[in-house]
């Protein structure tokens, strides 16, 4: 499950580095895309622990039940925290990178 994410988290550093070397004017929407893909991601995550977690109530013993059910929501849970340790902080700084872009571009209008 965590691979999942890590492989959105890889994507969305990828997408940042290609956007900065293109010197795109306004990169935002596709940020914000990455960015709900990435919580997606984390979501999807957050699944695949939970039907693990319920496929081990079917299939293991009683006294094993408790245990990987346990293990399974914490995978989900863990999954679902990594995806907002890394979505919060990286929506403010994409709203933050689209005022200050959308600020240039006024401040270049008004001077040009």
């Amino acid at each position: 499950m965590l691979l999942i994410l890590l492989f959105g988290i890889a994507v969305l550093v990828v997408t940042i580095i290609q956007l900065v070397r293109t010197r795109k004017a306004d990169w935002s929407p596709m940020l914000w895309g990455m960015l709900g893909s990435m919580i997606a991601c984390g979501a999807l995550g957050s699944l695949l622990g939970m039907m693990q977690g319920f496929n081990a109530l079917e299939m293991a013993a009683p006294d094993m039940r408790a245990a990987l059910m346990a293990r399974a929501i914490a995978i989900a849970l863990n999954t679902t925290t990594l995806a907002l340790i890394f979505a919060l902080p990286l929506s403010f700084l994409i709203g933050l990178a689209s005022f200050l872009a959308k600020r240039a571009v006024r401040r270049q209008a008004v001077e040009g």
